[in-house]
């Protein structure tokens, strides 16, 4: 998952704990927000994250726990800010239109999240390696798309052959979209948030109608789409439900 707010981000981790377990990026978000704002020394720090797993989780491996956190010290000691996140992603015309003429739409919808996030993280391209909070599942996620860890991997290798993105492989695996542009017109600026692939299917001038059990607008990306998404979760429990009571009904 990519954080867009860390603030809400840390918050949500101080309320709830991990979502699954001890990890880079939350622990990173943790100790940021105490070295920037609340000013804590390095051992207090340390002190304070371990502190954290053991509340938080029942169960975890000390001194893999202590590795872990000896690598978000190390990585907070040449960070020289608290990371702020842009309010707004400017795309030029000239951007927007190689997007456009992409035909495979689950291509063209990869690359338009490619371009979102190098634009977040202020680069001409984006990681992907196990240190950073990207991954490749994140990407796919964003685009909603579901397809296997094979499946996501020859997408981008059939992207780097159509000559869509172009990849580094050393220092680090960096992914550069080839239709980024650094100026030009500005054709559009999007909020950073997880529903930014609905910009791409009103730039694609695709329909919109009302949810039939909440109203909430909804893109019709084909013709079974009646409902939004969490409507459409209730619905099936619903049924599933139904279903089950029938055949119980019936033995």
């Amino acid at each position: 998952m990519i954080v867009f707010n860390q603030k809400m981000q840390f918050d949500n981790l101080i309320k709830n704990g991990f979502e699954k377990y001890p990890n880079f990026r939350d622990l990173t978000i943790l100790a940021k927000e105490w070295f920037f704002i609340d000013k804590l020394d390095e051992n207090s720090i340390k002190s304070q994250l371990f502190s954290f797993c053991v509340e938080k989780v029942t169960t975890f491996n000390e001194e893999n726990i202590r590795k872990l956190i000896q690598k978000v010290m190390k990585k907070l000691k040449v960070t020289d800010k608290y990371t702020e996140i842009p309010e707004k992603l400017t795309f030029f015309k000239e951007e927007v239109e190689q997007i456009s003429k992409i035909i495979n739409k689950e291509w063209q919808k990869i690359i338009f999240i490619f371009c979102c996030l190098s634009k977040l993280r202020k680069s001409d391209g984006i990681y992907l390696n196990s240190q950073n909070s990207m991954k490749l599942s994140d990407i796919f996620d964003l685009c909603g798309i579901k397809k296997t860890k094979k499946e996501q991997e020859f997408y981008l290798y059939e992207l780097n052959k159509a000559n869509l993105l172009t990849v580094d492989l050393k220092p680090l695996l960096k992914y550069h979209p080839v239709c980024l542009r650094k100026e030009g017109e500005i054709a559009l600026e999007i909020t950073p948030s997880c529903d930014m692939i609905s910009e791409l299917l009103k730039i694609n001038g695709t329909p919109i109608i009302k949810c039939l059990r909440c109203g909430k607008e909804v893109f019709k990306t084909n013709n079974r789409v009646k409902y939004c998404p969490e409507c459409a979760r209730i619905i099936h429990i619903e049924k599933t439900m139904e279903s089950k009571k029938k055949k119980n009904s019936c033995i």
